[in-house]
């Protein structure tokens, strides 16, 4: 991967744009549920209303309230409202906190609709049943009047009135901040009923708006992410165009000892098909394996935001997801190594069949040469056979382990609901952010299938690009002082060894080749007659002594 990171060291700046879009795109994707959540809960549960906080309060629901609110707090609440016009009505201040009015107003709602709805309260500590009385009697004589009356009397004070509130609250279950809010909604609701408001209205305001965002979040995503795909299309096709220029011009600096080391068929698979596997990595990398962190992690701070004591699933999941992916790429990884070199050996075999077509044909060599290349292509098949197979298993187990974790989110999810710890809308917006972590990884896992391979053919192209050259011309070329000399060649105690070689193939040869006259060298085949050409032409340098030309 490094090599990989290294051919795109031209386009940084690039790159970083991609990150930034990248982040704004899993900005617009993660927002999309957190609006779903908030259709079912606030749109169709709670009829448009968001919180305990109505923009619109009658002063008697007011002052009914303030009996359940610590003394010390209703000074805030009163701020928060402007006085009473003319039909009784205070609305909330534009400057009013109304998160902390959320908190002030919860319990109180919940106590008053409680109150208000026949919930078995007693201003002495007991229940409707203890007094003989039925529910509906007692609701009856429980009412702000009477407990504003009871605690002018002094038959109870404010802070036993709270305790007994919270009392009341405990034995019904409802001190969940999901159940409070449902019922506090409930009283918000009711209290915008009795002063006229039109609730189908309001729920249809909340719906509307909430559907032009959704929509206008799907239309920004989009443009980003084709903006995105323009941009890294770009990047791997300029990055491909530079491999193919850098690889032509090392090759052309290339001698003999080079060459023979690497081999043309080699060569010409490096600057074609490693390249191309090199350009399509870069276009998912920028696409898919840049986003994924980004949308997994955005995911794992959304699900943190709401507190559904399901994060354990997510935990079982990353770590399952993790096992999956590292077994598979285990057994996978050195099989894409071996199959880059059997497609060097498949081009070698497929080049000197098609250069020596002739030859074969002149000496009947035609069935041979039909099994060498059936060898070849045989072993690429049964190498790419194992790991199309082994990657192939890859999807199917992801696809188990998403689904699974949907089932047991769910599952777990449903108990809590009914228990009232979360909402509907909350449960499916987890479920939601937990397949948008999951797929995160499916992401990864898809690249995954590609990557190794790119790896091994970016290793491939960086051998070629930082091969040292053996043959360097030299700094200051005295070219016009050889162009009008003489051409007078001799050969100084000259010895040679091919690269790899156990012994010398040349060795002490000395000679002068004068101008104007025929020098013949003679020998038998394997005397090095070639080499000493090879040696005058340049093609390999000698490993001892000279050879000069007039003296350079």
């Amino acid at each position: 991967m490094k090599n990989i990171l290294r051919f795109m060291k031209g386009s940084r700046k690039i790159v970083i744009v991609i990150l930034l879009l990248l982040v704004a795109q899993a900005w617009c994707d993660l927002s999309l549920p957190d609006l779903t959540s908030k259709v079912l809960n606030i749109g169709l549960q709670q009829g448009g209303i968001e919180d305990a906080v109505p923009d619109t309060i009658r002063a008697e629901s007011l002052e009914d309230l303030e009996l359940f609110v610590p003394d010390e707090d209703i000074e805030t609440i009163e701020k928060a409202y402007g006085e009473a016009d003319e039909n009784g009505v205070r609305h909330l201040l534009a400057e009013a906190d109304r998160e902390e009015l959320n908190a002030l107003l919860l319990q109180p709602e919940s106590i008053l609709y409680g109150i208000s709805n026949a919930a078995s309260f007693s201003m002495d500590g007991g229940t409707a049943d203890a007094a003989g009385q039925s529910e509906t009697e007692t609701a009856s004589l429980i009412t702000p009047d009477n407990i504003r009356l009871a605690l002018k009397l002094g038959m109870m004070t404010k802070d036993e009135l709270l305790e007994r509130a919270q009392e009341m609250l405990g034995e019904s279950g409802a001190l969940s901040d999901t159940y409070l809010k449902q019922v506090a909604v409930r009283f918000v609701s009711d209290e915008y009923a009795a002063q006229g408001v039109d609730l189908d209205a309001l729920r249809s305001r909340y719906l509307y708006i909430s559907g032009a965002k959704m929509l206008l979040m799907t239309v920004l995503m989009s443009a980003i992410a084709i903006l995105i795909g323009l941009l890294a299309a770009r990047v791997s096709a300029r990055t491909a165009f530079k491999l193919r220029g850098q690889l032509y011009e090392k090759v052309m600096r290339f001698g003999s000892a080079e060459m023979e080391s690497f081999s043309s068929a080699s060569l010409i698979t490096r600057a074609t098909n490693d390249v191309q596997q090199v350009q399509m990595v870069i276009v998912i990398f920028l696409r898919m394996v840049l986003y994924a962190p980004v949308l997994a992690g955005f995911g794992i701070f959304r699900v943190t935001q709401y507190h559904a004591g399901m994060g354990w699933i997510i935990v079982l999941a990353v770590v399952i997801l993790c096992a999956c992916i590292g077994i598979l790429m285990g057994f996978a990884m050195p099989k894409f190594r071996i199959m880059q070199q059997l497609v060097d050996r498949l081009n070698l075999v497929s080049r000197e069949l098609l250069t020596g077509i002739m030859p074969i044909r002149a000496f009947h060599r035609e069935e041979h040469e039909e099994e060498r290349f059936g060898k070849a292509n045989d072993d690429l098949y049964r190498t790419q056979l194992f790991t199309n197979r082994t990657m192939s298993l890859m999807m199917p187990v992801m696809m188990l382990v998403m689904n699974g974790i949907s089932v047991l989110i769910v599952w777990v999810g449903a108990h809590r609901v009914d228990l009232g710890a979360i909402q509907v809308g909350d449960l499916t917006a987890f479920i939601t952010y937990s397949m948008v972590i999951v797929m995160g990884f499916l992401m990864i896992s898809a690249i995954s299938i590609m990557l190794p391979r790119a790896s091994v053919a970016a290793a491939r192209i960086a051998e070629v690009l930082d091969k040292p050259v053996s043959l360097t011309d030299p700094a200051a070329p005295r070219d016009e002082e050889i162009l009008a000399g003489e051409g007078r060649v001799e050969f100084k105690d000259v010895g040679f060894a091919y690269p790899g070689a156990e012994a010398e193939a040349v060795k002490n040869i000395s000679f002068t080749a004068e101008p104007g006259k025929t020098t013949a060298i003679i020998g038998s085949t394997g005397c090095g007659k070639s080499t000493l050409l090879y040696l005058l032409l340049r093609f390999y340098d000698v490993s001892e002594g000279s050879i000069t030309i007039d003296g350079v």
